[in-house]
């Protein structure tokens, strides 16, 4: 019986959390991220110190894309630097075990094309959840503080 419960815990877990269809995505180390429903992404301040943020994570072709508020200490790290790591861990940010870093360059992107791709890889990967979060913004009127960072390899 408890086990019957672990496994329908389980079941849930996963339609809450889908692994994305990453099939339009070559094997690259940033592919292998993007099946992740977090990633721990670490921007860089001017002295060289990382500053790790856990992120979802959508897959756009070769690249990864992660939205995150223009005025946000991670856009401001990127605007002067865009060296990044990667790496996957747990919704608190806890490195998954195994799992590997992946250096990489981030850029910020605020243009309509890119914020419309970016809210159709979100929404296709993170479902209602995304929807919610997207409909909190709305209601406090923050719908266009977004900017998306776009993560290519390095």
């Amino acid at each position: 019986m408890l086990d019957a419960a672990r496994e329908a815990r389980s079941a849930l877990r996963e339609e809450a959390w889908p692994i994305c269809d990453n099939r339009h995505m070559t094997a690259t180390p940033l592919s292998d991220l993007a099946v992740h429903s977090c990633v721990l992404l670490t921007t860089f301040r001017r002295n060289g110190e990382g500053v790790s943020t856990p992120v979802w994570v959508a897959p756009d072709g070769e690249r990864l894309l992660i939205t995150t508020d223009p005025g946000s200490g991670k856009a401001k790290r990127l605007r002067h630097t865009g060296r990044v790591q990667l790496v996957a861990c747990s919704a608190s940010g806890a490195v998954r075990e195994g799992a590997l870093p992946v250096t990489a360059v981030a850029a910020v992107h605020d243009d309509e094309e890119t914020l419309a791709v970016l809210d159709k890889a979100l929404l296709s990967k993170y479902g209602l959840q995304y929807r919610l979060i997207r409909a909190g913004k709305k209601l406090r009127r923050r719908a266009a503080a977004s900017v998306a960072v776009v993560v290519t390899a390095a």
